[in-house]
């Protein structure tokens, strides 16, 4: 079945209707929670039961899923026929919706399995949006809501101020802006306009390294260096009054060292909170996580600098599947490249 693309224009143009008439079927779909045509009763009675046919379901189909102890991961069907992940991960706080900014990542991190081949697009505003919907057909509506699927978010800024428009401003999904996180390699033009946007996500900094020539290798198309990456960080912070966390995948042999950690804690304010991270395994990365030894002396170093400390353990291992691997998987077995 044919599926239109991108967002509310977009849908009246492929209908050959007046652009309002997009707006009120989005309105539907995306602030008030309806995918029933029949229920959509500003819409032309003879158009309702034809939708179906003409879009697809409006409701984002779910074509697989990979279920953990307390994960599962979802790769729900998008437009132009393609799919994109997401993650339903139950914590101690609720249920979280880890959710894709883009198809691939043009930022190429050695480690993850989003950018291995590139980017291919920007997800728009429904569809990332739309993941949430697809989480929450069997389950309760997630609270909280992180950016920390396929994509670097930044790159794609216009469609995730556009979901968090959907997500938070009291529509179908009236999550607090206080419970989204979004997780980036960091941009500094970009983390400036989401400062200046009026948004007050948290903001997590992935950093994986205190050097700066070893971030350059892991993440080689990085947008900034970290320097700059780390002044915009503490621009943002002072302008929403939102503490940044900084994220570190510990890899074993490459950033686990101690003279990492006294390197990261260098760079760092005091009081400063990063999260240790483990590193789901990436077919063909060749990279492991660092031992708990190796992470117990990591951690040492910070904390005697005043650096706080988390060790976060993956949930989205425990669905199966790290970031992009499930996504990878069927468009290899449906011969898409």
């Amino acid at each position: 079945m044919r599926r239109v693309s991108k967002g509310r224009r977009d849908v009246a143009r492929y209908l050959g209707l007046p652009s309002y008439r997009g707006d009120q079927l989005c309105e539907w779909v995306f602030d008030k929670g309806v995918t029933d045509p029949d229920a959509m009763t500003n819409l032309p009675k003879d158009l309702r039961p034809r939708l179906p046919d003409l879009l697809g379901p409006l409701s984002p189909p779910i074509l697989e899923r990979s279920a953990g102890e307390d994960a599962e991961k979802l790769l729900v069907g998008i437009a132009q026929g393609d799919a994109v992940e997401c993650v339903a991960m139950q914590r101690p706080w609720g249920l979280s919706a880890c959710v894709s900014s883009q198809l691939g990542c043009a930022v190429g991190c050695r480690f993850c399995a989003s950018g291995k081949d590139g980017l291919e697009r920007n997800l728009a505003a429904e569809e990332i949006a739309g993941q949430v919907m697809a989480i929450a057909v069997d389950r309760e509506t997630p609270g909280h809501v992180v950016f920390m699927g396929m994509g670097e978010p930044l790159l794609n800024l216009d469609g995730v101020l556009g979901a968090l428009a959907l997500l938070c401003d009291g529509h179908a999904y009236p999550i607090p802006e206080k419970n989204v996180t979004l997780s980036t390699v960091g941009w500094a033009r970009g983390i400036d306009r989401l400062a200046a946007s009026g948004r007050r996500v948290r903001l997590a900094l992935s950093v994986h390294a205190g050097d700066p020539d070893l971030r350059a290798e892991l993440i080689p198309h990085q947008p900034d260096p970290l320097p700059v990456v780390l002044e915009a960080a503490r621009r943002y912070e002072e302008a929403t009054g939102r503490r940044i966390t900084y994220e570190y995948a510990l890899l074993e042999g490459v950033n686990d060292g101690t003279d990492q950690a006294r390197a990261l804690a260098g760079l760092l304010d005091a009081g400063a909170h990063v999260n240790l991270i483990d590193v789901n395994p990436v077919e063909g990365a060749g990279f492991v996580p660092a031992s708990r030894g190796a992470r117990g002396r990591f951690e040492e170093v910070l904390a005697s600098r005043g650096v706080n400390v988390t060790a976060r353990r993956s949930v989205g291992g425990s669905a199966d599947a790290a970031c992009g691997q499930l996504r990878a998987r069927w468009v290899r077995r449906n011969g898409m490249r």
